[in-house]
């Protein structure tokens, strides 16, 4: 083999591309330049825009340049058939080196467009641990593909014009081509346009049919409250004109709507008139006292309260107090966060065997006074979801109410140094003592954690001894003194 002068090498124009014919030897540690020259059918294959890549390897080590979506890396084409390879930084190990050529050729006739032809370029490039005897190098590789020329073959089939004719032919269809695609393209942007607009125009009938079946709501929900207020007046009406007999009283019956009469104690008529609301009513701020008279009911068994929005009522102090007779209040929907006052507010109701506080938020709460005094057929009583960090006085909240078994209470109280929950049934079924567990565990403040001072709870003895030493010690590590 010859050898080759490097300097000579280095001379060359570098927008040319040196190249070599038999044993090339280049020395792994350097970047190097070689060409890979494309033919098919003997000739040059002129790349156009299509995608190639090819695979240097040595053993198992392996360097790749290429073309993908028009932008070239580690390569550049020239002279329409030459791919001049900068093996940058390439990592192969001393050994022969392999040049694997793959092109992805446009090609209608298969799935995705393109035809991948594939080429093990011919050339001797042997990376050494030596000297590098040249500087670049060229080699070949013939890609599967024949390559022929339309206009000859045209004239085999006995095509008579020019050369000149027949390719203009296929400029003019080119053109038509072109302008097919466009038209294609318009097409597809009108159907997209159209399509967005049925989309708007749809998207638009739905809201406006929202918009329809909300006005239909109104309306319905206007003539009821018209045709409501209407009936009430009426009602009340009839209860003013009703006929006056000293000894008895006329009412209005809130559970089922009826004008009613009985003994005229109480001052029934006037309460009734004031409070008997059978729809909708918003309380503001001081909602004090059951009559202007501030006397109980002794005659109501049943009153519908669950359309009182007491979102804004702040008073409500002795607001059921002696309605001795009544068994049912629903209350389980009132909202009572701004209730200051509840003093007295259901005292003496010794009736009432439930009343559902499981949703009531007394976070606002100062005076519980003597809130469920002598309320001694009261059940269950749930103040889980409320707290009463606000409450300053607690003094016979609970006083006498002998049939209470069951008390959620959450001890959050903050401001008292001392409770009074004289309860005796409290823990004697399964759900009241869970409830009684719950109260001075879960359900107790970590007073030392807050840096409060410990607050006394003052136990029935036979509550005190329901719950254990253990339960009792722990509630006092919260500061909470279990008494009895």
């Amino acid at each position: 083999m010859s050898e080759i002068d490097y300097t000579e090498t280095c001379r060359r124009d570098p927008g040319k591309t040196p190249g070599a014919t038999g044993l090339v030897r280049i020395n792994y540690k350097e970047d190097f330049e070689l060409v890979v020259e494309l033919l098919a059918d003997g000739k040059p294959y002129p790349l156009g825009d299509e995608d190639f890549r090819i695979d240097f390897t040595v053993m198992a080590s392996r360097y790749s340049v290429g073309r993908e979506g028009g932008a070239c890396e580690r390569c550049a084409v020239v002279g329409g058939n030459k791919v001049r390879c900068f093996m940058d930084g390439h990592g192969l190990p001393p050994g022969k080196l392999r040049a694997e050529v793959r092109v992805n050729a446009p090609d209608a006739n298969y799935a995705d467009g393109k035809r991948l032809s594939v080429a093990v370029a011919e050339g001797d490039v042997e990376l050494v641990n030596g000297n590098t005897r040249l500087d670049g190098a060229t080699v070949r590789a013939s890609l599967p593909i024949f390559l022929v020329d339309a206009y000859q073959l045209a004239k085999e089939q006995g095509y008579k014009g020019t050369m000149d004719e027949y390719y203009a032919t296929f400029t003019d269809i080119s053109a038509l081509l072109a302008k097919a695609r466009d038209m294609a393209k318009a097409e597809r942007e009108r159907q997209e346009a159209e399509r967005a607009r049925r989309e708007a125009e749809t998207a638009r009938e739905a809201e406006a049919d929202k918009a329809r079946a909300a006005w239909r709501d109104m309306e319905r929900m206007r003539h009821l409250r018209e045709g409501e207020h209407a009936r009430e007046l009426e009602l009340v009406e009839k209860i003013r004109n009703a006929p006056k007999d000293p000894t008895r009283d006329v009412w209005l019956d809130a559970t089922d709507g009826e004008i009613k009469s009985g003994p005229a104690e109480g001052n029934l008529t006037r309460n009734a008139i004031a409070y008997y609301y059978l729809g909708r009513r918003v309380i503001k701020g001081d909602f004090s006292g059951p009559t202007k008279e501030g006397g109980g009911n002794a005659f109501v068994r049943h009153l519908d309260v669950r359309n009182w929005d007491m979102t804004l009522c702040t008073d409500a102090n002795r607001k059921f107090q002696d309605y001795t007779s009544l068994v049912s209040l629903d209350t389980s929907e009132w909202n009572l966060s701004a209730l200051v006052n509840g003093e007295y507010m259901f005292a003496e109701c010794n009736s009432l065997q439930a009343l559902d506080a499981s949703r009531w938020n007394l976070s606002s709460l100062n005076n519980a006074t003597a809130m469920f005094a002598n309320c001694n057929s009261l059940q269950t009583l749930d103040f889980r979801k409320s707290t009463f960090r606000n409450v300053t006085s607690f003094d016979n909240t609970l006083l006498n109410c002998h049939s209470l078994a069951e008390l959620w209470l959450p001890l959050t109280f903050d401001k008292l140094a001392s409770i009074n929950i004289a309860v005796p049934s409290w823990g004697v079924t399964p759900e009241g003592l869970a409830s009684l567990r719950w109260t001075f565990g879960d359900g107790a403040d970590d007073r030392a954690a807050k840096g409060l001072r410990p607050c006394a709870v003052r136990l029935d003895a036979n509550v005190y001894d329901r719950l254990t030493d253990e339960e009792r010690t722990a509630a006092a590590k919260k500061g909470w003194t279990i008494t009895k």
